[in-house]
């Protein structure tokens, strides 16, 4: 009797986002059921960030697996249409056609859509550790009434069926499994980990509350501890991500002490490695908390910074009161610009989550924001805060409430053709839809090459003591973002005044084309430099 049931899992990445990164959903999900399922089940995870697609498909002839997953990012639909047409054909002459089940964020916020494509294919929602072990436990038994399994929604008698929603037990949490660590490493891409899951905030243009339905949760402080000593010791990682919404879990009163314990448990263990995280603003400052309060977040980033903490990416989002209002964010400007400001006082590099335009504000919000940026010193070459993108037009996503606040004013339009996740819309102010367009119109032409340089100064910024390439990178980078600031800044002026915009694209063109070229003379001339000194040490 067949005892073992074959799974094989395909992470499919967006072309858009080629940074190598360890498939956290994937490994996460191998390690979960290896453990609880043991010998009952063989997984075999492929990546396609690591792996052509046709090696992908022939690999299924190769395992003959009994189920097919695939966990689907924003971005990949072209990718998963590819997968879907190659699989029809790999395995047409089997005796018996795999259980497809599609997994991660387009599952999630788009299966109806997806069931309308696919109508044979489960479809999980949300956290998927339930649901494949469900699925896998059904297949041994050989029965397919999948009603009783958490999390997943697929199409019986013609109806679309949706099962009840659990979240995972984060205390059953464990190692994930090591897949395409080394190529990772080798490649100085990013590892992400995880110390908890959910949210406590409610902002309304996110959408990731609808994964787990719960508060902030954190996972056990040993088993973050051991995943991130096994990594080190084992691979050689020495640099991590935490993949956490809120990693300092603001609101819930287990929030503080698990970082602090984290931060201790890293410092005992003696690991030497450093790590980003994403935060609230809340948990850094807050104008409504007590003095004793702020001064005892100070300290708690002082412990995580002797740790090993040098970034934290933080959900500022915007510059103006009324949108800050609108995105249901407690903190006010003032909290903003005092939170990116203590981080950086105390040695902590700083990333701004910025969303510079939004569908329902008016032009002077966008004029506050523009001022923000400048008030933060986002492009000040002194200070260790950066934005992210100052460009950033909201995107109105599947499963936020902002989707409903369009709607309820006759702002949202049809799903977008091409992205399963987000809806076209219109803009309240007239003079705003003119900047937002301007930006994307640049955006398209300007944002390839600084997505590349980001992706790489961040990997260069593990180094230990800053290489000259880092330097001219970074100061690179710092420049393009504020011609990208400055062409915001002369797009905004010329709507006001009702001016027309080519000419003005082209003079930013030009300066674009200049940088580009700068650019590409200090990097031959860091490679001069590093030839000759290669050659005077042989």
């Amino acid at each position: 009797m067949k005892n073992k049931i074959k799974v094989s899992l395909n992470s499919l990445i967006s072309p858009l986002h080629p940074v190598l990164v360890n498939q956290l959903a994937v490994t996460t999900l191998s390690g979960y059921l290896k453990r609880v399922l043991g010998d009952n089940v063989e997984i075999f995870n492929y990546c396609s960030q690591f792996e052509s697609f046709p090696r992908m498909i022939a690999s299924l002839d190769e395992d003959r697996p009994d189920i097919i997953g695939l966990s689907l990012q924003v971005g990949s639909q072209q990718q998963m249409a590819e997968f879907m047409k190659g699989m029809k054909t790999a395995t047409a002459g089997w005796p018996k056609s795999p259980l497809v089940v599609f997994g991660n964020v387009l599952s999630t916020f788009a299966y109806r859509l997806l069931l309308e494509e696919y109508p044979d294919v489960l479809m999980v929602i949300g956290e998927g550790e339930y649901a494949l072990e469900g699925i896998v436990r059904k297949i041994l038994q050989k029965k397919t009434d999948f009603e009783t399994i958490p999390n997943l929604a697929f199409i019986k008698d013609g109806k679309v069926i949706e099962t009840d929603r659990q979240a995972f037990d984060l205390e059953q949490s464990g190692l994930p499994s090591f897949d395409y660590l080394k190529e990772v490493k080798a490649g100085e891409g990013h590892v992400w980990i995880e110390a908890g899951r959910g949210c406590n905030s409610r902002c309304t243009f996110c959408s990731r509350y609808p994964v787990r339905k719960t508060q902030w949760t954190p996972i056990p402080v040993n088993k973050v501890l051991d995943t991130m000593e096994t990594f080190h010791l084992r691979f050689g990682i020495t640099h991590f991500r935490f993949s956490d919404d809120d990693f300092m879990g603001t609101d819930s009163p287990l929030g503080q002490p698990h970082a602090e314990e984290i931060a201790k448990g890293i410092i005992e263990r003696q690991l030497n490695i450093t790590f980003d995280i994403s935060s609230r603003i809340e948990a850094i400052h807050s104008s409504k908390a007590s003095p004793e309060n702020n001064l005892r977040k100070e300290k708690t980033f002082e412990l995580l910074r002797r740790a090993g903490l040098t970034q934290v990416f933080l959900g500022v989002e915007s510059g103006a009161h009324k949108q800050l209002k609108r995105f249901g964010k407690r903190p006010s400007v003032d909290d903003n610009l005092m939170a990116a400001n203590k981080l950086d006082s105390w040695g902590i590099q700083v990333v701004i989550g910025f969303i510079t335009i939004d569908f329902l504000m008016d032009f002077a919000e966008l004029e506050e924001n523009i001022l923000f940026l400048k008030r933060v010193g986002a492009f000040d070459e002194d200070k260790r805060i950066f934005v992210s993108d100052p460009l950033v037009t909201l995107r109105a996503q599947e499963g936020s409430a902002y989707v409903k606040m369009l709607a309820n004013r006759g702002l949202l339009l049809e799903r977008d053709g091409k992205n399963y996740m987000m809806y076209n819309a219109l803009y309240k102010d007239h003079r705003v839809a003119k900047v937002a367009q301007a930006i994307e119109q640049w955006h398209r032409q300007a944002f390839p090459l600084i997505y590349a340089l980001k992706n790489r100064v961040s990997k260069l910024s593990m180094e230990k003591v800053p290489s000259s390439e880092r330097k001219v990178l970074e100061q690179l980078l710092n420049r393009f973002k504020t011609l990208d600031y400055e062409y915001l800044i002369a797009v905004g002026k010329l709507v006001k005044d009702g001016l027309n915009l080519k000419q003005l694209h082209e003079i930013f063109t030009i300066k674009h084309i200049d940088l580009v070229k700068e650019l590409d003379a200090k990097l031959s001339l860091v490679q001069e430099e590093e030839s000759v000194e290669h050659k005077r040490w042989a």
